[in-house]
C-alpha cells in the first residue's frame, strides 16, 4: 500500500463502552465532524471484559463510557486504572442521567482517579456538547504531542519531540531512537515509551514503535520509511498494523 503524497493526520483511538449500542451513532457523527488533523477510529465494545481484552493491546486516547455499562464502583476503578496504564492521555466520557438522578458515589470515585481528565455528559447526549469536549481533548493531545520527551543516556539527557522520531527499535533494555539524521541509544522499555508517544505511532511489531507520519509504502511484513529504511512488520501485529494506517491514509487523502 503507497502512502499519500503529503501526512496531514494522526489518528485519533476512541473506544465506546455501550452495552445497548444506543450511544454509537452520535458518537460517529460527532467523530465525524469534527475539524481537526486527526483521523479518528471508533471501537465500540459492549461489556467491560471486552474493553478489558482490548486494552491489552490497544491505546486509546479517549474511552467513552455508557451509564448502563459501569455502574459499579469497584469495576469502574479496576477499569480505569487498566486504562490509565495503557493510554498516553487518559481522558474518559461518562455520559450519565441527568445529576439528579446520577450516582453521586460512582462519579466521586471517578473524579479523585482521573481529575481533569473526566468529562461528564447527560444522556440522552447532544453530539454538539460531545463534539465541544472532543475539541478540549484534541488541543489537550496538541499540547502533550507538542511538548519534549526527555530521553536519558548514563549521564546524558535529551530533550527530543514526538514528531522527530521516525521509529524505535529495541534490543533487550536499550532503545535505539531513530531520527532523521541521528540515532540515539537510551535505556528503557518499548512499552513505556509507548504510552508516552501520540497515537501517530503503531506498535508493528514486538521490538518496534513506527511513526507513521513516515511511512512511505506499507508492505504486508515491512514498512518502508521517507528516510529510505525498513522496518518490519510481525504477522502477529499485521491487521493492527493495517488498520491504523488505513484510518490515518483515508484523513491524509
Amino acid at each position: 500500500m503507497n502512502s499519500p503524497a503529503q501526512h496531514t493526520g494522526r489518528l485519533l483511538e476512541v473506544c465506546l463502552l455501550d452495552k445497548v449500542g444506543s450511544a454509537q451513532e452520535d458518537v460517529e457523527s460527532a467523530l465525524s465532524s469534527l475539524e481537526c488533523p486527526y483521523a479518528t477510529r471508533l471501537t465500540c465494545v459492549s461489556s467491560v471484559d471486552e474493553l478489558h481484552r482490548c486494552l491489552d493491546s490497544r491505546v486509546f486516547a479517549v474511552l467513552i463510557m455508557h451509564m448502563d455499562a459501569v455502574r459499579n464502583s469497584i469495576d469502574a476503578i479496576d477499569l480505569l486504572h487498566h486504562y490509565g496504564r495503557s493510554s498516553t492521555y487518559g481522558h474518559v466520557i461518562y455520559l450519565r442521567p441527568s445529576p439528579a438522578d446520577a450516582g453521586l458515589g460512582l462519579e466521586g470515585d471517578m473524579r479523585v482517579s482521573l481529575g481533569n481528565t473526566l468529562h461528564l455528559l447527560p444522556f440522552p447526549l447532544s453530539v454538539e456538547a460531545l463534539r465541544e469536549v472532543l475539541d478540549a481533548i484534541v488541543q489537550h493531545i496538541d499540547q502533550v504531542v507538542s511538548t519534549p520527551l526527555l530521553f536519558q543516556f548514563r549521564n546524558r539527557v535529551r530533550p527530543l519531540r514526538p514528531e522527530s522520531i521516525v521509529y524505535v527499535e529495541s534490543n533487550r533494555r536499550v532503545l535505539f531512537v531513530h531520527c532523521e539524521r541521528e540515532v540515539i541509544r537510551v535505556y528503557g522499555k518499548l512499552s513505556e515509551l509507548g504510552r508516552k508517544l501520540p497515537s501517530s505511532f503503531v506498535h508493528c511489531h514486538k521490538s518496534y514503535l513506527l511513526n507513521m507520519d513516515y511511512i512511505d509504502e506499507l508492505g504486508s511484513d515491512y514498512a518502508r520509511t521517507s528516510t529510505g529504511e525498513t522496518v518490519p512488520v510481525s504477522q502477529k501485529k499485521r491487521r493492527e498494523t493495517k488498520g491504523a494506517y488505513d484510518a490515518y491514509v483515508r484523513r491524509a487523502l
